[in-house]
C-alpha cells in the first residue's frame, strides 16, 4: 500500500512539472549584463595595459588592431593619459613610445578637458615623470591647453610643488613665446570666470586682476585664474 502511495505521488510531481512547463513557468536562466557596462572591445583590453607595466602586452594589441586613441574610463581618458602615470622598471618611458609610435594624440583632451600633459604634470615629483614631460613636449604636447578649471600643465605642476616639472614647462612656454606662437584657445567656462571676476572686482573697487599665473610667462591672450589639480 505504501508503495503505491508513492507511486502516485512520483506521477503526481510529474504531471504537475508538465503543467508548470506548459504554462511557461519554466525556471528561467540567468539574464545577461546589462548592455554598456561591459567592455571587452580590444581598446578596453589597451587602455587598462596602459595602465601597468607590461610593453609587450601594448604591442600586441595594437598589433590586433587595437585603436591607439581611444577613451575610457569614467574620464574618458586615452590609453596615452594612462601611461604617462604607469609604474614599473620599463615604465612609463616604454609605454608612452608605443603609444606614441601608434600615433597617439598627444592633446587629446579628457572629460574635464585635461590632456596627457596636464597628467604627467600632477605626478610624483621624480626623474620618470619629469622625463614624461619632456618626451610629451618633444611629441607636440602644447603648454598652453588649459583644462576645464582654467589651468595649464605649468599650473598644475606648480600646484603639486615639482620645481623640476615648473622648470620644464617654464623653459617650454619661454620657446613658445620666442617663435611667436599663439597660445591654445581657452575653453568657454574660463573665459566666463574671468569676465566673472573682472566685474566682481569692478564693482568692488578693486584693482584688475593679474592674468597671468605666477611662474609663467605672458602670453598674447593671457592664461588662466588660480588653478587645481585635475580630479582622477
Amino acid at each position: 500500500m505504501a508503495n503505491r502511495r508513492e507511486g502516485w505521488r512520483v506521477v503526481l510531481g510529474a504531471c504537475l512539472l508538465m503543467v508548470t512547463l506548459a504554462a511557461g513557468c519554466a525556471p528561467s536562466p540567468d539574464p545577461p549584463p546589462p548592455t554598456g557596462l561591459v567592455d571587452s572591445s580590444l581598446e578596453m583590453a589597451l587602455w587598462k595595459a596602459a595602465q601597468g607595466c607590461d610593453p609587450q602586452t601594448l604591442r600586441n594589441l595594437l598589433a590586433a588592431g587595437a585603436q591607439v586613441n581611444t577613451w575610457k574610463g569614467p574620464l574618458k581618458t586615452t590609453p596615452l593619459m594612462e601611461a604617462v602615470r604607469s609604474y614599473g622598471e620599463a615604465c612609463p618611458r616604454q609605454n608612452v613610445e608605443i603609444l606614441l609610435a601608434a600615433g597617439a594624440l598627444p592633446n587629446a583632451r579628457d572629460a574635464l578637458g585635461n590632456t596627457a600633459l596636464h597628467w604627467a604634470a600632477q605626478t610624483e615629483c621624480i626623474h620618470i615623470y619629469q622625463e614624461m614631460v619632456t618626451l610629451l613636449l618633444a611629441s607636440g604636447a602644447d603648454p598652453t591647453i588649459i583644462n576645464f578649471d582654467c589651468q595649464t600643465p605649468m599650473m598644475v605642476a606648480t600646484k603639486t610643488g615639482c620645481h623640476e616639472k615648473v622648470a620644464i614647462l617654464a623653459e617650454a612656454l619661454r620657446a613658445r613665446n620666442a617663435q611667436g606662437l599663439a597660445p591654445s584657445p581657452k575653453p568657454e567656462e574660463c573665459l566666463k570666470k574671468e569676465k566673472q571676476e573682472r566685474e566682481r572686482r569692478r564693482s568692488l573697487g578693486l584693482p584688475p586682476m593679474d592674468e597671468t599665473p605666477p611662474g609663467e610667462q605672458p602670453l598674447s591672450g593671457g592664461t588662466a585664474p588660480a588653478p587645481a589639480p585635475p580630479a582622477k
